[in-house]
């Protein structure tokens, strides 16, 4: 091997690169999980599109914005606004980057009012939680994700 980095094969000079791997022998087949049942599947699921199950074989409907519920949820919110975070969310297409958002939009917020309690007992809850549009300044409203058909 010569000090340039090249070797020298019967007169020829041959380039060897050093942070290159090099082709392995091997024939066994690569392994392609995006193209496997089970994690074609899980992004569908996640990105709340129709799938077919993987252990039942069963189709199940992608995911949409039901009616609202008797709640008043869509009350304060309107379907546009509920449409965008929906969309936002099923964009993600990860479990944990929607779990991320959902933290994001929780805010914890103390009781307001509660009742006495019977006896010596302690409050069994001190906070609440709200879900609550990004978008908005700092005076959200309230909205939920029960409109989601689940």
């Amino acid at each position: 091997m010569a000090d340039d980095g090249s070797e020298s094969v019967s007169g020829e000079s041959v380039e060897v690169a050093e942070n290159e791997p090099r082709p392995s022998r091997s024939r066994k087949r690569l392994r392609n999980e995006k193209e496997w049942k089970r994690v074609k599947a899980k992004m569908a699921r996640d990105s709340g599109k129709e799938y077919k199950s993987v252990s039942t074989g069963k189709v199940v409907a992608e995911k949409k914005i039901g009616l609202p519920c008797r709640d008043g949820c869509f009350a304060k919110v309107t379907m546009p606004v509920n449409s965008v975070v929906l969309k936002s969310f099923w964009d993600l297409a990860s479990y944990e980057k929607q779990t991320a958002y959902l933290q994001r939009l929780v805010h914890s917020v103390p009781v307001k009012r509660r009742r006495k309690p019977l006896g010596d007992e302690a409050p069994t809850r001190t906070q609440t939680d709200h879900l609550l549009p990004r978008s908005e300044g700092p005076d959200y409203d309230q909205i939920a994700l029960h409109g989601c058909d689940h």
